[in-house]
């Protein structure tokens, strides 16, 4: 058991000095900074290579990683900094939740905002009074960003500093390697950096290359009749599935037009004009929020239930509903509204038509 803790000590011990790097068009800028006793940081090295009039590109990128590889240590965590135009960020005020409840709502204001359906990498910074600062950067495009670092450094990923000049950044990268703010965008976990999986995949792959041609082609061969066999079935399965969800598609259909029937009898009883009232709701519903459901209450009172992505969204859909002079004038309050286990805001508006 003490080995065992003795490693997982390991593995989540980060390292005592980070390394902060920033590319520019004729300039790259490093800088180093180590953890004191105390348990501050202060900065060891800094250095600007800039290129020159005759020098390649590779061959400016290679002194400058060669010169950051003689002064950086073997244990530092090294992150690349990006300039602000790389990166999709803006600000926002959330409400106080827990940590994973916190981290959920911003990431999914982030994809309502952002309107990214790709893998992107997400980080955020805290700033006061309970605002933040969120950004997201393609994970292909950083992955291009890091490839020729990676050969030298010990990546962590990226991170992001508004307003900072070049120097000042990579300072303040080798800062956010060690702790510091910063949005910080990872990209692998530190057991890969710890045994340095990169170099070796390239013997690993072509040690194993031949092992698998050769399994393969005996399984290719000795199974094709099975796997003729599998395909013609799962075709039948697949077919047989596809009659029993159409099935299960249409009664679930049913059951939503019943109750939709339902709720608009409810609203014709109370003498609620049905169509134009859920044209007008409709058109108030601003992006990243939906109805749920519809109800009346006696003496023309309307019950909108529905979910949204934060709390900006139904604070917007009351603005638009006051504002509307056909039916609600004005006489609409929030009833409720919660946070839930998947970040959504469950609401509940009332009003008098």
């Amino acid at each position: 058991m003490a080995g065992i803790e003795r490693l997982k000590a390991w593995l989540s011990a980060k390292g005592h000095a980070g390394m902060g790097i920033v590319v520019r068009q004729d300039a790259i800028c490093m800088a180093v900074a180590e953890k004191t006793e105390a348990g501050g940081a202060v900065p060891v090295w800094q250095e600007e290579y800039v290129r020159g009039a005759d020098e390649g590109a590779e061959d400016f990128w290679e002194r400058a990683a060669l010169g950051g590889l003689r002064n950086c240590p073997e244990d530092a965590s090294c992150y690349l900094v990006l300039e602000g135009q790389e990166v999709f960020c803006y600000e926002k005020q959330f409400p106080d939740l827990s940590g994973r409840e916190l981290k959920e709502a911003m990431r999914l204001d982030f994809a309502a905002a952002s309107g990214w359906h790709s893998s992107y990498a997400f980080g955020y910074e805290r700033l006061a009074e309970g605002r933040f600062r969120l950004g997201g950067i393609l994970r292909e495009r950083m992955g291009e960003k890091l490839s020729f670092w990676q050969q030298y450094f010990a990546m962590e990923g990226c991170v992001l500093f508004v307003g900072q000049a070049a120097g000042e950044g990579a300072l303040h990268g080798a800062l956010a390697a060690l702790g510091g703010g910063g949005i910080r965008f990872g990209c692998l976990h530190p057991l890969w950096h710890r045994w340095n999986w990169l170099r070796c995949c390239g013997v690993v792959w072509a040690a194993s290359l031949s092992l698998w041609l050769l399994a393969g082609a005996w399984l290719g061969w000795a199974g094709y009749a099975g796997r003729q066999e599998a395909a013609q079935l799962r075709e039948r399965l697949a077919l047989l599935s596809d009659i029993g969800e159409r099935r299960h598609s249409i009664e679930a259909n049913k059951q939503v037009i019943e109750r939709k029937n339902k709720a608009m009898g409810s609203l014709r009883e109370n003498g609620i004009p049905c169509q134009g009232l859920l044209v007008s709701v409709g058109r108030a519903m601003p992006e990243g929020s939906w109805l749920t459901g519809m109800s009346a209450e006696p003496g023309q009172r309307l019950v909108l239930s529905g979910k949204a992505a934060g709390y900006g969204q139904v604070s917007e859909l009351m603005e638009k509903l006051q504002e509307d002079e056909d039916f609600f004038q004005g006489q609409i309050y929030l009833a409720s509204a919660d946070a839930g286990k998947d970040g959504m805001i469950s609401f509940q508006l009332k009003g008098k038509l």
